[in-house]
């Protein structure tokens, strides 16, 4: 006997599963997410614009959080042989990376303005860039507790998630004092009073050179 089977009937093997519908808890989260991943997008440019370097950590880390939000919400059903996880997992694995991205922007942005005060405290004295800018002490009291930070949070796993959010914050202000020490010009004078130091050490060796040419010129001459 045939089984005639009608058109309209699902075929299983054939029909992609439907999509997951979304509950209300579940819409709500992926909007904070989004929300989320939008503000750690805003600080990782602005961090690139400073560095003028690429924070190749926190891409990657949004670009997991993205993938795995596609692959959930995707027509696949999650099996364990393809990978593919439930919305409810995907969302919290997300939201870490998101997390993850947030703290390694907050890292690289800490490693360079140590990298840079360190070269102008070289250069000019950290004393002397004070006396010009007073808001350079509080500079570099503020990157000495974010380095405590990163420190802190590596060896107490526990205070981690608190210790990043006082991190972020405490960037912030770091990056609020650099643009107000870049803004206010302060290097422009240094630089010159550096120049000018530097020419006055010249003119002094080479007078000592040129007279003791003449000292040895003339004891040669007597000689």
């Amino acid at each position: 006997m045939t089984v005639v089977q009608n058109l309209s009937d699902p075929i299983e093997d054939e029909m992609p599963p439907a999509p997951q519908s979304l509950n209300s808890d579940q819409q709500a989260k992926i909007n904070f997410l989004l929300e989320r991943w939008n503000g750690v997008q805003g600080q990782l440019k602005r961090a690139e614009q400073i560095s003028q370097l690429a924070v190749t950590p926190a891409i990657n880390e949004l670009r997991y959080a993205g993938r795995m939000l596609v692959a959930a919400m995707s027509n696949t059903s999650p099996t364990d042989e393809n990978g593919v996880p439930n919305l409810d997992d995907a969302i919290v694995t997300a939201n870490q990376y998101i997390t993850n991205a947030e703290h390694d922007i907050s890292d690289a942005l800490v490693y360079f303005y140590q990298k840079k005060t360190d070269d102008l405290n070289a250069r000019f004295g950290a004393e002397t860039i004070r006396k010009e800018f007073p808001e350079y002490g509080k500079l570099l009291e503020h990157l000495q507790q974010a380095r405590g930070l990163v420190i802190l949070s590596r060896s107490k796993m526990s205070e981690r998630k608190s210790n990043y959010q006082d991190l972020v914050k405490l960037t912030d202000e770091i990056t609020d004092n650099y643009f107000s020490f870049m803004d206010a010009e302060i290097l422009f004078g240094l630089e010159i009073e550096h120049y000018r130091a530097r020419i006055k050490l010249w003119k002094s060796v080479s007078c000592v050179t040129f007279t003791w040419a003449a000292i040895i010129t003339l004891t040669l001459i007597l000689v």
